[in-house]
């Protein structure tokens, strides 16, 4: 298979806290060493959380299809994109 493009470079991080905004908003707040070198500020920036299957124990990290993240058996992993609002560098 050709791969179209590169794949988004992975950064394991933890959810630090999740605050609910309102009924449909939900503030993220992401932590962890491997946000070193991230730069929100870029136009259309935006961060995708990979979650683990329901009630899996364990992350499994798909394979780059060119064009997406794909499991073994064809079926795509929960993905959640959200856009930074704030960075704090300093939190790291």
């Amino acid at each position: 298979m050709r791969i179209r493009r590169e794949p988004p470079t992975f950064r394991k991080v933890t959810v630090a806290r999740t605050e609910p905004l309102t009924p449909h908003l939900l503030r993220v707040t992401l932590s962890g060493t491997d946000l070193q070198g991230l730069d929100p500020g870029l136009p259309a920036a935006s961060v995708r959380l990979l979650l683990p299957a329901t009630g899996a124990t364990e992350l499994v990290i798909p394979a780059w299809s060119g064009n997406e993240f794909l499991f073994d058996d064809g079926a795509r992993p929960t993905i959640r994109t959200y856009t930074p609002r704030r960075f704090g560098a300093e939190a790291l």
